[in-house]
């Protein structure tokens, strides 16, 4: 994986800092990512066509694991959150994530906009 870049205001739309995309059949790359305090965890490529809750949780044990454990030695006792897509809420996820030892936020259905990692990607 590459290494972030960062544009300042008037690189905003530079032509050396935009990556056309075409609508229709082409290049489309799904990524799961993680957010905790100022840090970032890594991006997940996720190259099935749809992700069903056993494509989630094998991507939960490629990511969050070592995160988890990251924050959990960093800040004793993390909670995680997610929004309630049905995969993220089956109860084989669920009993994932109970196996895990890692506690999950409920969340409302209705606070979309209140997500945090929509602001940081």
């Amino acid at each position: 994986m590459g290494d972030l870049v960062f544009c300042t205001p008037p690189e905003k739309y530079h032509k050396d800092c935009i990556h056309g995309v075409t609508k229709g059949p082409g290049v489309k790359l799904m990524v799961w990512g993680c957010i905790w305090g100022r840090n970032k965890g890594p991006l997940i490529p996720i190259f099935e066509k749809s992700v069903n809750r056993w494509v989630y949780i094998r991507v939960l044990e490629g990511g969050l694991v070592d995160v988890h454990q990251e924050v959990y030695d960093t800040l004793s006792n993390p909670v995680f959150q997610q929004d309630n897509a049905k995969i993220h809420t089956a109860k084989d996820t669920m009993a994932w994530f109970e196996e895990h030892n890692i506690q999950v936020m409920t969340w409302s259905a209705n606070l979309l906009d209140m997500n945090p990692i929509d602001y940081v990607w």
